[in-house]
């Protein structure tokens, strides 16, 4: 499945089906129906089509993480780079969930992005991801620093997104 820029520089993320399903039972149980969930993707970049190699869950970069929302600090970001410079790789986005269907960014979200890089995504995934999804049922959304966020279009093609 891949991930497509809606702006004028292509850019995607590559993620197989497995992982991403895989992925969304690891939300689902972590988020227990009552709370939010997330996790970093990491991968390297390669050209324009970066993969994501590697999913690291937020309560195991610091279990206090997940207190109803979703809190991090410099304790899992420490521990986030330290698996980044081990495995040679580099945070891609970030999966975060919310309750009920909506996949929008809450004012927390537009305010606080988890990685403040110009061109970070961050995807969203409703009712606590308590089952299977397509991406056309998530929210994708592309950082601009200090222009804000980008919503960018649900495009899937087969096998990658």
């Amino acid at each position: 499945m891949t991930i497509t820029s809606g702006s004028k520089r292509p850019s995607h993320i590559r993620m197989g089906r497995p992982c991403w399903r895989a992925m969304l039972r690891e939300l689902a149980a972590r988020g227990e129906s009552r709370r939010e969930s997330g996790a970093f993707l990491l991968g390297q970049r390669r050209g324009r089509r970066p993969r994501v190699t590697y999913v690291v869950y937020f309560d195991d970069l610091e279990p206090e993480s997940l207190n109803g929302a979703v809190h991090l600090t410099t304790t899992a970001y420490s521990r986030l780079w330290v698996i980044c410079r081990e495995r040679g790789i580099e945070v891609l986005a970030d999966v975060h969930t919310h309750p009920g269907g909506c996949v929008q960014q809450s004012e927390i979200d537009e305010e606080n992005p988890l990685v403040g890089q110009r061109g970070h995504i961050a995807i969203i995934i409703g009712h606590f991801a308590q089952k299977i999804v397509s991406l056309r049922e998530v929210g994708i959304y592309e950082y601009h620093g200090d222009d804000g966020w980008e919503a960018r279009p649900r495009a899937v093609s087969h096998g990658r997104w």
